[in-house]
């Protein structure tokens, strides 16, 4: 609702903004809301203001949890079907199988049909169309993860430098040296955004696998 009014507003990692003030006593609305303003008035300067999703963009993100919903139920599935053949009952076995894999068969059917939503509507949207299509251009992105891409960077309006969506993926390492630890090993950060590193990490096992520039710069470091 925001979004339709003229004015400036902040979207804020809730934990930021809670470690940020320190240690503190008492909460109610009215406290709060205080500590937020301050918060942003102290911080105006750093932080970017929000930048609405377009509806393309909301219904694309909705398309794709429902997606990840049904490819979840589908593996569970799938891995009680392989529980069943350890049962002793072979007759029973089979018709727990045989009804799973009609619910993998409908699932499947439905995971095609939001897949083929997802490329209309990005057919249809002449930018959209333009990021998909440089995004799969690059060896190990598929349409997946060119789609997560495009909804967690916004058309790449909220995110831009290839650091930050590294950091916003958690494939970046960061230095952990310290004190005792001083010897620590670099580790990627815990806050990240899961679902994009799965994708991504998938992707670069597919990428490795061919004969491509990324390819001989993995083996090199290896």
């Amino acid at each position: 609702m925001l979004s339709l009014f003229d004015c400036k507003f902040y979207v804020i990692n809730p934990l930021h903004m809670k470690r940020s003030f320190g240690l503190v006593r008492g909460k109610n609305d009215k406290v709060d809301a205080l500590r937020i303003a301050q918060f942003i008035k102290k911080n105006h300067f750093e932080i970017k203001p929000y930048i609405p999703q377009r509806e393309e963009i909301k219904t694309i993100q909705v398309l794709l949890a429902e997606r990840s919903f049904k490819v979840k139920q589908k593996k569970e599935l799938a891995t009680k079907n392989k529980d069943n053949k350890v049962l002793s009952n072979d007759l029973f076995s089979r018709k727990l199988t045989s009804k799973n894999n009609m619910l993998i068969k409908t699932l499947s059917k439905q995971i095609k049909e939001l897949e083929e939503e997802i490329k209309v509507l990005i057919s249809n949207d002449t930018a959209l169309n333009k990021i998909n299509k440089q995004l799969t251009s690059i060896p190990g992105v598929g349409n997946i993860l060119s789609w997560y891409i495009i909804v967690k960077t916004n058309e790449f309006k909220s995110i831009k430098e290839p650091r930050k969506l590294a950091c916003y993926a958690g494939v970046a390492p960061f230095e952990n040296s310290s004190g005792t630890s001083v010897f620590g090993r670099n580790r990627v950060s815990f806050y990240a955004d899961k679902s994009l590193k799965s994708l991504l990490h998938m992707g670069a096992l597919s990428t490795i696998r061919h004969k491509n520039d990324l390819s001989e710069y993995y083996k090199r470091k290896v």
